[in-house]
C-alpha cells in the first residue's frame, strides 16, 4: 500500500504546475486507397487536417497538427514496410468510409510498434482505429505504450458497422501520459491466427489533470480523457495511486519544480500524489 506524509508534503501545494496546453492533437489516416476524410471530420476524436503517413516508407516522416501546422513529430514502422489495403464496408459513407475502409495490416501474433516520437510532452486522448471492414469476423488487437511510463489497456475492436463510431467496433480509447514525447501504437491480430488491421489513429490534446471520464473500475471511460477536470479525475489518481499503477499514478521524481519535475521515476510516494494535487488544483 502506498502511504502519504500528508504534514511533511503539504508545503508542496504551493508548487506551480505543468498545464496539459503544451500537448498536441494529431490525425492520422494509415490507409489511402479508400481516400482522405477532410478537415471538418472529427472520427471519435477532434476534427482537423488527416495526415497521410506512407508507412512502407523505413524512415520517420514528419506529421503536422490537426491545423495543418508543422508539429516536430514524426511517424514511423517499426516492423519494416506497412503496406496499405482496401477492405470496403457496404454500410459506410463519406468521410466515415474514408477513413475505415482502408488501412494497414497488423503484425500477426506479434507486437510491433509503430512510433509516433517528437511529440510535446503531455497527457493524451489516444484512439486507435481497428475496424476489419468487410470481415466483420474478424478483431484487431489494439494497444498504445509509452517507453518511460508502460502500457495502456488493450482491447480487441470489431465487428459490423452501427452507422456511427463505436468504442470496441471502430476503435480503442485510452489516457496515456507521455513524458518523452513518444507514443508507441500497436496493431496485432485479435484472434489467434488472424494478422489485425488498423485504419489510423489520433492523437487528442487534453489537460495533465485531466485522466478519466469516470471513477469507477470496469465502467465505459474509466482511464479515458473526456475533456472536463471533475472529482472523478481526482478518484481516478487516488483509485490508481492506491493500486500501485506505474503508468498512472507515477508522474514525476519531485514535486517541486526543478530536476526530476513532471519525470516519472519508477516510484509512487508523496511526490506523486502531491504533483497530481496540484495539477488538479490549477486546473485546465
Amino acid at each position: 500500500m502506498v502511504r502519504v506524509n500528508m504534514l511533511r508534503s503539504a508545503p508542496l501545494l504551493v508548487a506551480l504546475c505543468a498545464g496539459g496546453a503544451s500537448a498536441q492533437s494529431i490525425n492520422i489516416d494509415l490507409g489511402r486507397q479508400g481516400g482522405v476524410p477532410g478537415p471538418a471530420f472529427a472520427g471519435a476524436g477532434v476534427a482537423g487536417v488527416w495526415n497521410t503517413p506512407d508507412l512502407q516508407l523505413e524512415t520517420p516522416q514528419a506529421l503536422v497538427d490537426v491545423a495543418g501546422i508543422a508539429t516536430g513529430a514524426t511517424i514511423v514502422s517499426r516492423f519494416g514496410p506497412r503496406e496499405s489495403a482496401l477492405r470496403p464496408d457496404p454500410g459506410t459513407t463519406g468521410a466515415a468510409e474514408m477513413l475505415l475502409d482502408d488501412g494497414i495490416w497488423g503484425t500477426a501474433d506479434v507486437l510491433v510498434p509503430i512510433t509516433i516520437a517528437g511529440l510535446a510532452p503531455g497527457r493524451y486522448k489516444a484512439i486507435g482505429y481497428g475496424f476489419t471492414g468487410n470481415a466483420p469476423n474478424e478483431r484487431t488487437w489494439i494497444d498504445f505504450a509509452n517507453p518511460a511510463n508502460g502500457r495502456s489497456s488493450a482491447a480487441a475492436v470489431g465487428g459490423a458497422w452501427t452507422g456511427a463510431f463505436e468504442e470496441s467496433v471502430t476503435h480503442h480509447a485510452v489516457g496515456i501520459t507521455s513524458p518523452d514525447g513518444i507514443i508507441e501504437f500497436y496493431v496485432a491480430g485479435g484472434i489467434w491466427g488472424q494478422s489485425g488491421f488498423s485504419n489510423g489513429l489520433q492523437l487528442v490534446k487534453v489537460c495533465n489533470a485531466d485522466l478519466t471520464t469516470g471513477a469507477i473500475p470496469g465502467q465505459p471511460g474509466f482511464g479515458v480523457p473526456d475533456g472536463a477536470l471533475n472529482s472523478d479525475d481526482f478518484f481516478y489518481f487516488l483509485d490508481r495511486f492506491a493500486a500501485g499503477d506505474l503508468g498512472e499514478a507515477d508522474m514525476t521524481t519531485l514535486a517541486i519544480p526543478g530536476p526530476g519535475y513532471g519525470q516519472p521515476n519508477g516510484i509512487l510516494n508523496n511526490d506523486d500524489f502531491f504533483y497530481y494535487l496540484n495539477l488538479f488544483a490549477v486546473g485546465c
